[in-house]
């Protein structure tokens, strides 16, 4: 009996301290999760200060690279904001961030990667560095089973790095991108970005055969939410869907489940990227 309470009381002991310990560097700012929040700052201030029903543009690192808000807008005659951001933060809480800064009568256009189709309920590297230094509240808003894996899983590299950070001294970091590219639409300039928008993409990366449960619960809570306020949401597949994996099976029953979604929570999907990898002779 007294074998069994001593390992509890360990066990506590030391989740407090592991807890402690991930307490003492919160809010450091790490290479990369300062470059996301300039990131979102910079976006979120060019959605909400926009004219009304402005046009949104959501997507991962070929909407942040790879489109120009500037050249959009004149087009459409619309005011029009880039709010690309790294895929890696994740489909479900770049949705999140999204409905907190969305107005309504707004125009919001989701542009599909292929790859987070089949994103899980864990907790990418990026968007855990970012949110331990910009968004703990985000995780207080978590079950608690869901947070202490959370914490668990943080791994003791990125305490040191969040420490060192603390301390002003050099991390050993290896994020591609620079600070200062942001310009006030969201567009990013690409003189001194280190990595092309073809760079970022995993080469044989696998594309899932179905959306994930997770994705699914993403999106009809992205739509449920624009019923309520207003807002009009579009969906189009990504630019440049030209990947061996691309050709395989599990492509086409991707882009047809999809469809299939979307139609359901009612959100209207433009383009046919299967017809852009056979087109018609």
């Amino acid at each position: 009996m007294l074998y069994v309470l001593g390992l509890i009381i360990g066990l506590v002991l030391a989740v407090g301290a592991w807890g402690g310990l991930i307490a003492g560097q919160a809010g450091a700012p790490t290479t990369a999760s300062v470059w996301v929040k300039d990131l979102f700052n910079i976006k979120d201030v060019a959605v909400q200060s926009a004219s009304p029903s402005s046009i949104v543009i959501v997507g991962g690192t070929d909407v942040l690279f790879g489109l120009s808000a500037d050249e959009i807008s004149a087009s459409l005659s619309r005011n029009v904001t880039n709010y690309g951001m790294h895929e890696d933060l994740g489909l479900t809480y770049l949705l999140h961030r999204v409905r907190q800064i969305v107005r309504p009568g707004d125009d919001l256009v989701l542009v599909l990667d292929y790859q987070r189709m089949a994103e899980g309920e864990g907790v990418p590297p990026l968007l855990r560095d970012y949110l331990l230094n910009d968004d703990l509240a985000h995780i207080r808003t978590w079950e608690p089973v869901t947070a202490l894996r959370f914490l668990a899983g943080v791994p003791s590299s990125r305490l040191l790095q969040g420490y060192r950070a603390l301390a002003g001294l050099p991390q050993d970091s290896d994020w591609p991108f620079s600070r200062g590219l942001l310009e006030v639409d969201g567009d990013v300039r690409p003189s001194g970005n280190r990595a092309s928008a073809e760079e970022s993409w995993v080469p044989g990366a696998a594309v899932p055969a179905v959306l994930s449960d997770t994705v699914k619960t993403a999106l009809a809570t992205l739509a449920a939410w624009a019923r309520s306020n207003n807002v009009t949401v579009h969906a189009i597949w990504t630019i440049g869907p030209f990947q061996e994996a691309y050709r395989e099976v599990a492509f086409e029953s991707l882009v047809r489940d999809m469809a299939r979604y979307t139609q359901r929570i009612g959100i209207d999907i433009h383009g046919d990227p299967i017809g852009l990898l056979r087109p018609a002779d």
